[in-house]
């Protein structure tokens, strides 16, 4: 059985688009951000180098409970992108270190500055080292920033 968390219940119409499934860009790339959202705050830093080798870490504080995990597998789409990895600490009921879990994201202010803000999804289950790029129910970023980038260096 799939658990799901989705952090947040704002849906917006752009981020419901569902892409094809993502393929690591050969070119590296990553997924770097902090920030909040309404349902707590957010560190990631998912980094795929360009020999297609994966590192990188993200935490949550949500408001049922603290999850960190590592990265294991980052795939990039335009603005879109996703991570996955394994738990690796959690104060949450039901999720402990091993546990499968994916992060999806989308980096609408740097296509469009201002409303509507950056999108994040976490769920918990599936596999470490894949993801699909389709935010369903999103939660906005509502301080700091999610930047996507084909570059090794995000945000550089």
């Amino acid at each position: 059985m799939r658990r799901t968390l989705v952090v947040g219940v704002l849906v917006l119409a752009v981020a419901c688009a569902v892409e094809p499934t993502a393929q690591a860009d050969p070119r590296g790339g990553g997924i770097v951000g902090t920030g909040t959202t309404d349902s707590g705050t957010f560190a990631i830093n998912a980094i795929q180098l360009k020999n297609t080798r994966f590192s990188g870490t993200s935490s949550f504080q949500i408001r049922i409970g603290d999850v960190a995990g590592d990265v294991q597998y980052v795939a990039i789409s335009g603005s879109g992108g996703c991570f996955s990895g394994a738990v690796t600490s959690s104060t949450i009921s039901g999720i402990g270190p091993g546990q499968a879990y994916t992060v999806q994201v989308r980096d609408l202010t740097s296509v469009n500055p201002g409303p509507p803000s950056d999108q994040l999804q976490l769920a918990f289950g599936g596999i470490p080292n894949g993801c699909d790029i389709g935010i369903i129910s999103p939660s906005g970023v509502t301080t700091g920033d999610i930047a996507v980038s084909t570059n090794v260096r995000p945000g550089k």
